[in-house]
């Protein structure tokens, strides 16, 4: 899915430039169909860093405490952060929800709330992912860390 997205915004993107650089106006749906590929690769992406726990963290904290503590707290962040996707999830299907009442057309037929779709999908599977590292505690293998 990723690599689709970012394949379709890259080929939209120079399309577009092809366009205004040859002095015909550019297709009225291309910047909001770009806007939201890179919301969706961005998503994407965020998902397969937390699948193979190569996401952002924070860990001053963990630097100053000793090696004893480091597991149980990388598991309590896990908990925290797959109980904050969770929310955001919830947040993402009521306004997925509010979209789909309203009806809003997007671009090339499709409606806002299609194009929107990503974002609870993506929210629930880092909750997802995130749940699985605070209940086993422990880190993928190296042999994890590629693309599927």
């Amino acid at each position: 899915m990723a690599c689709g997205a970012t394949a379709a915004l890259v080929f939209l993107a120079v399309a577009q430039i092809a366009l205004r650089l040859s002095g015909h106006a550019p297709w009225g749906w291309l910047d909001p169909a770009l806007r939201h590929l890179v919301m969706t690769a961005a998503l994407a992406g965020a998902v397969i860093a937390t699948r193979v726990d190569h996401h952002i963290r924070f860990d001053g904290l963990a630097r100053a405490l000793p090696n004893a503590c480091h597991r149980p707290l990388r598991r309590a962040a896990a908990l925290c952060a797959s109980a904050v996707c969770l929310l955001l999830t919830l947040l993402a299907v009521a306004f997925v929800a509010d979209e789909r009442t309203l009806g809003t057309p997007a671009f090339l037929g499709l409606r806002t709330w299609q194009v929107q779709l990503p974002l609870p999908l993506a929210f629930a599977a880092m909750a997802y992912h995130f749940a699985v590292h605070a209940v086993t505690g422990r880190r993928p293998s190296t042999d994890s860390a590629g693309l599927p």
